[in-house]
């Protein structure tokens, strides 16, 4: 239970970093490479049986995915 808390945390987390760089909004690609070696990562611990990694890799994946959608709506809304 404690683990899905702390996962919702990312959210927030994720907006204010893309509330922080909406200068660097350019480099939201990245946070797509980070979404995917997020993945990646979560499906291989989840197999070895590493469960604290696999909630580190589902946060990071969770930050990432609300980093990058975040940064493509202040992309557009900057561009203007």
């Amino acid at each position: 239970m404690i683990e899905i808390l702390v996962l919702l945390t990312a959210i927030p987390v994720g907006i204010f970093i893309s509330w922080l760089t909406k200068e660097e909004v350019v480099y939201t690609k990245y946070f797509g490479w980070i979404a995917i070696i997020s993945i990646l990562g979560m499906t291989g611990t989840w197999l070895m049986g590493f469960n604290a990694e696999t909630w580190a890799f589902a946060y990071l994946f969770i930050l990432s995915i609300t980093s990058m959608k975040i940064g493509l709506n202040l992309t557009k809304s900057y561009k203007k």
